[in-house]
């Protein structure tokens, strides 16, 4: 499967989302898409991605919480959505803060199913 087209297509499909990255927990990006008038490092994004997951991950754990799912972040003027597909791999999405949130999560939601398909 061609991950870079899923996304753009994707990317494309949420009025709002500004990038969207296929990553592993190792930080490591797998495909990601974003227009051209933005310049993020995106590799980097990926690693501080992956970082904050499982530091939240091992937060959640020493309280007896586990199996993360999805976690949603706000800020002033983004909004970033996280999905997990297994314990190895995750999708993520930034968007403004003009965003549906649930339309986004949902479309994040089938994205994530599609790459899980892939992945299994």
């Amino acid at each position: 499967m061609d991950y870079k087209k899923l996304l753009e297509t994707f990317l494309r499909s949420v009025n709002g989302a500004l990038v969207v990255s296929f990553c592993g927990m190792d930080g490591l990006g797998i495909a990601n898409a974003t227009y051209d008038i933005l310049p993020p490092n995106l590799e980097v994004g990926d690693a501080q991605i992956s970082a904050l997951i499982s530091h939240k991950k091992d937060s959640l754990k020493q309280i007896g919480i586990t199996d993360f799912i999805e976690d949603i972040i706000i800020v002033k003027n983004y909004v970033i959505l996280i999905r997990m597909l297994s314990d190895d791999y995750f999708v993520f999405m930034t968007c403004n803060n003009l965003v549906d949130i649930k339309l986004a999560r949902y479309r994040l939601y089938q994205l994530a199913e599609k790459l899980k398909s892939e992945i299994a």
